[in-house]
């Protein structure tokens, strides 16, 4: 699927019914590939945060476009690969305040606070998560 315009969030579903959001989808970005590359059980659902329009890509067709162009199955795999390698969150402070339901203020300190010890850095537009199950553990924590 490829997100057109609006903004949407990857969720887990946990063991207590709550939602975990894995990862926020900006317009132009992929997500569901697996649902392309026959992967039986999907592990995340996807989750509109803003009015949004979304692209959906048949699998028939798909399977079809790869038989003429076997290349695309490298273009995806790279797109999987870098999103492996480097989950960025694209939004501005205020966006991601926005989404979770706190201040642009305490977005700003708490990723001020997270950057000075490793757990994540930033760039214009963009929160690069640097350690990912370090953070994993402390939203679990916080939840215990």
């Amino acid at each position: 699927m490829l997100l057109v315009e609006g903004y949407g969030r990857l969720c887990l579903e946990r063991e207590d019914g709550r939602r975990l959001t894995v990862g926020l989808i900006a317009p132009g970005e992929l997500f569901g590939e697996e649902a392309l590359l026959d992967v039986p059980e999907r592990e995340s659902a996807f989750e509109a945060i803003l009015n949004s329009q979304i692209d959906v890509i048949p699998r028939e067709a798909f399977t079809r476009t790869v038989k003429e162009n076997p290349a695309l199955l490298w273009n995806v795999n790279a797109h999987l690969a870098q999103r492996l390698r480097e989950p960025t969150i694209p939004l501005f402070h205020k966006d991601l305040a926005a989404v979770i339901g706190v201040s642009r203020e305490t977005v700003t300190a708490t990723l001020n606070r997270w950057g000075t010890t490793g757990l994540t850095a930033q760039r214009p537009g963009h929160i690069i998560l640097k350690d990912i199950n370090r953070l994993r553990n402390m939203a679990e924590d916080a939840d215990a």
